[in-house]
């Protein structure tokens, strides 16, 4: 009777104990570490620069177009951009991190919820009657399932006509199972945190898939406008080989001085001095387009 009312007195004191630990737990699972955190509106200015005249600025709820390369209606433009978007080196890279941060984050918020582990093998195995067994005796095999008794020992079983002893399975498995209770938040600013820098690496995506659409849009006008002057220094080349022409037959009629033949074959040369440098511009801008979709060097001069 005196050790069941021990145990009972145990036992009481053990829940009062515990509703003391809940008691005081449970208000202190609202109060997490460190402060909340609250964004800061951006600074927007009246006007973008002081030597401009103060204008009020009006948000506009119309929503920009995210393709807004299509106001120049130029198919190869439109292709380039595309290009960019699926195979830049840079933006792939971006992506990576993006992905990596968002398993970053999925990592910790696994750690709000319980944590279990379970393994398992298999071996099959031999006992030695030479080992710690083997102290105990062989026992001997007189049929299919039965083992003689006698004079034999307590330890593995030997085999017909072998030295060692009988094989068995061995199974083991086993589980574990683990769980922080969150009191003070630690795990909840953890999540909050690589929330904020998933969202941190999604903006970088972003504005590296912007600054790809600005840089590719730019590079291609610039090309095309080089293009239309090496098309002007070429027909102007033209038009000055015609010229000198004219000049030189002229010359050989008394109509035109010498003068007037050197002039119009300076005007020439200063026509084709100019080409080599359009040439190489063109060469440069079409590398770089080159760059911006993953490709060697001139894969764009098509």
């Amino acid at each position: 009777m005196s050790g069941n009312k021990a145990m009972i007195a145990a036992a009481r004191s053990m829940r009062s104990r515990l509703a003391a630990w809940l008691a005081l737990g449970l208000p202190m699972a609202g109060c997490t570490v460190g402060p909340d955190y609250h964004r800061s509106p951006p600074a927007s200015p009246a006007s973008w620069h002081q030597s401009v005249a103060p204008a009020e600025s009006h948000p506009v709820q119309a929503q920009l177009d995210p393709e807004w390369w299509t106001i120049y209606n130029d198919p190869v433009l439109t292709a380039l951009e595309h290009q960019v978007a699926e195979a830049n080196l840079d933006l792939r890279a971006a992506a990576y991190r993006f992905a990596q941060s968002m398993a970053e984050r999925r990592i910790a918020s696994a750690a709000q919820f319980p944590h279990a582990e379970a393994n398992a093998s298999y071996a099959r195995e031999r006992a030695s009657p030479n080992g710690v067994l083997g102290l105990l005796g062989t026992m001997e095999e007189q049929g299919a399932g039965s083992i003689a008794s006698g004079t034999q020992g307590f330890g593995p079983t030997r085999l017909p006509g072998s030295a060692g002893a009988s094989s068995f399975n061995l199974p083991q498995y086993g589980m574990n199972a683990s769980w922080e209770v969150d009191f003070w938040g630690h795990v909840r600013r953890q999540v909050e945190a690589a929330t904020a820098a998933m969202r941190a690496t999604e903006d970088m995506r972003r504005d590296v898939l912007v600054s790809l659409m600005a840089e590719t849009a730019q590079d291609y006008l610039e090309l095309r406008g080089v293009q239309a002057q090496i098309g002007i220094v070429e027909n102007n080349i033209g038009i000055a080989r015609h010229s000198v022409q004219l000049t030189t037959l002229r010359f050989t009629q008394g109509a035109a001085t010498r003068l007037d033949v050197a002039d119009s074959t300076g005007q020439l040369h200063s026509f084709e001095s100019r080409l080599p440098a359009l040439k190489s511009q063109e060469v440069h801008l079409i590398n770089a387009l080159s760059f911006l979709v993953a490709r060697e060097p001139g894969a764009l001069t098509a």
